[in-house]
Order: C-alpha cells, then sequence, then structure tokens
C-alpha cells in the first residue's frame, strides 16, 4: 500500500471531494493495485460491519443487514 491514501479522511458525503481524490488515484487499465488499495482502507472507515474479500485487485465488500443503516454499500463494474 502507498504511504499516503488520498481518500481517508474525507466524508463520504462529500460526493465532490470523493470523487475528485478517485479521479486523481493512477488506474491505468490492467494495473488497478493502486486504486484498489486505497478502497480497501477507505471502505471500513464508513462502516464498522464490513468484511473485505479481495481477489487480485477486485474487492467484494459484505455488509451485514442490520436495519439501522439505511443502505448497504455496493461497488460493481470496474474498480477503475
Amino acid at each position: 500500500m502507498s504511504a499516503t491514501n488520498a481518500l481517508l479522511g474525507i466524508d463520504p458525503s462529500d460526493l465532490a471531494t470523493l470523487t475528485a481524490a478517485l479521479i486523481d488515484i493512477s488506474s491505468v487499465s490492467q494495473d488497478e493495485k493502486l486504486i484498489c488499495d486505497c478502497l480497501q482502507d477507505y471502505v471500513p472507515s464508513l462502516r464498522d460491519d464490513v468484511k473485505i474479500m479481495r481477489f487480485n485487485n477486485s474487492l467484494v465488500v459484505q455488509v451485514s443487514n442490520d436495519a439501522s443503516y439505511d443502505l448497504p454499500i455496493v461497488f460493481a463494474g470496474h474498480i477503475d
């Protein structure tokens, strides 16, 4: 993992800042390691009930069905 993760500390409700930070992470096709590393560290900071499974540079994020949360988190498709 890189020494700094530009996503950490970003308020998830600040979609403009979060989107800009994601865009700024280099993720050339076939080289998505850095963006995957950043997301792998960031997602657990959003919720305390996540289980992350990593397959190469893809993430599967499993969340509980606890009714106290509005919606689960889903990343689908190409990570970058």
